[in-house]
């Protein structure tokens, strides 16, 4: 998990027991595919000495920051981003490092951020997969502040363009709520809206992981508008998501790499799934034109082969026995050594798939997605980089990452029926990469208009009421 919290201006890692977090709240809404998080923290200093501090919030893959506001003591801390330190959303993995000041001796930090991004990988067509950060409310092993409260209070509005079916959560327990979007129970019940509490505040040992399925689902090109009030005055904002449905040719020669996580946090269960995973993968890559290599890292990494060898029933069987006896018994997660070895084994004269197989877990996560991002950049189009996440606890945003500037794709495995999660990543793996992508909106310059263009069907989804200090918002969406 990488760490947020409160951390020395002279250190660079979070110190969960001399700054505690003490209290959290998190909203999250959810409109189409588009989420926004407002996340509310409060930090104690058990410390009995003043200290220079700065703050640290890894933000998911692809969110952008929208705002940050700090106050220490009750005092509001000014000219936050004249000191951040790192601040990257364009990049490949984006975080806030932002200085503080001085934080007194039992002093208090209170933090309100808020950080929008896109849900874009979709593995079933009527599925929305949401994905709540653990880093929203993280519980650290080892912290033992007494004060520490046993729990963050996380809620959930949905707003939807259809009807919601079901909501459903593998890894938490939830409260739902259907037909409304709020607490309020005045206005009349709306299929497209929903309410998630948790069942029971709590701080997140992992992502969470919400399932809702829509009766319309969720794929298609869209268009979604918010109309935002200030006074009389009405500004809008688009959401625009197209979904391009190109007839691709297959790959006719490539090399496939396995880049298999064997460090320790690997053992039991999900070194066992890696093993099963492997099984089924070797056995799915073409027999005609394919190479294969398998390299294995943790502390170090290593191949059983001098280079990649060609794919035949003598490299498959040497293969499937060397994969029966693999295990979790690598020591650390250096995963930016195992891309960089992995990536400079790839082919030069046809495209190279790397599926990695992790739990997410790294030493260097901004490291190890940097990584990928230079040796997919290098490569002029040749290479690209999946990811099939393994284990309940799986880092979500490190996988994530890695596929995102790796032009692949993330899968998840937590239970045994792996083969739904096998059959979308082959899939995926087995078309070229669209590359130098335009867009051509019917637009003539010469007359300033639309030209020779055919518009969508248009339905207006659940109108709703939220407030802030600065705006009235109706939440009014058009769909077209």
């Amino acid at each position: 998990m990488e760490r947020c919290g409160i951390a020395r201006l002279s250190s660079q890692s979070v110190n969960s027991n001399d700054f505690a977090l003490v209290n959290a709240t998190c909203h999250f809404f959810v409109v189409d595919v588009n989420v926004q998080a407002i996340v509310k923290q409060s930090y104690l200093s058990h410390c009995n000495i003043d200290n220079h501090v700065r703050y640290l919030f890894p933000l998911p893959d692809g969110a952008s920051l929208c705002a940050l506001e700090v106050a220490i003591n009750g005092n509001r801390v000014e000219d936050l981003l004249g000191h951040q330190r790192n601040l990257n959303n364009s990049g490949s993995f984006g975080s806030i490092d932002v200085y503080l000041g001085v934080l007194p001796k039992g002093g208090s930090v209170d933090i309100s951020l808020s950080f929008v991004w896109q849900v874009t990988t979709v593995i079933e067509a009527d599925t929305l997969t949401v994905i709540v950060p653990s880093i929203v409310a993280p519980l650290y092993s080892g912290v033992t502040r007494s004060s520490v409260r046993a729990g963050a209070n996380l809620t959930m509005s949905l707003q939807m363009t259809s009807e919601i079916l079901s909501i459903s959560s593998p890894t938490n327990p939830l409260q739902i709520s259907l037909g409304s979007a709020t607490d309020d129970r005045r206005s009349p019940a709306d299929p497209r809206l929903a309410r998630i509490k948790f069942a029971q505040p709590c701080l997140l040992d992992r992502d969470v992981v919400i399932e809702v399925r829509l009766r319309a689902g969720i794929g298609g090109s869209r268009c979604i508008l918010e109309r935002t009030l200030r006074g009389t005055i009405a500004r809008d904002a688009y959401a625009l998501t197209l979904e391009p449905d190109f007839s691709l040719a297959a790959v006719n020669q490539q090399r496939y790499i396995f880049l298999v996580d064997r460090s320790g946090s690997m053992s039991g269960t999900r070194i066992a799934r890696v093993r099963s995973a492997l099984q089924i993968l070797l056995r799915s890559i073409p027999s005609q034109g394919s190479s294969f290599d398998l390299v294995s890292f943790g502390s170090d990494c290593d191949s059983p082969w001098f280079q990649p060898v060609e794919y035949s029933a003598e490299t498959l069987q040497a293969a499937s026995r060397l994969v029966e006896g693999m295990d979790a018994d690598y020591g650390g997660t250096d995963m930016t050594g195992g891309l960089e070895y992995t990536c400079s084994r790839r082919a030069t004269h046809c495209p190279t798939v790397v599926l990695l197989l992790t739990d997410g877990g790294a030493n260097d996560v901004n490291g190890a997605v940097n990584a990928a991002d230079r040796a997919v950049r290098s490569s002029g189009g040749l290479l690209r980089i999946f990811v099939l996440g393994i284990g309940a606890e799986v880092s979500r945003a490190t996988c994530d990452g890695i596929a995102r500037v790796g032009n692949g794709v993330a899968s998840y495995v937590d239970s045994d029926g792996i083969d739904t999660e096998l059959v979308t990543l082959l899939r995926s793996t087995r078309v070229y990469a669209i590359r130098n992508i335009t867009i051509d909106w019917c637009y003539s310059e010469d007359s300033g208009t639309l030209s020779d263009y055919e518009p969508l069907s248009r339905s207006r989804a659940p109108e709703q009421r939220q407030s802030s200090s600065e705006h009235q918002s109706t939440g009014a969406l058009d769909r077209y």
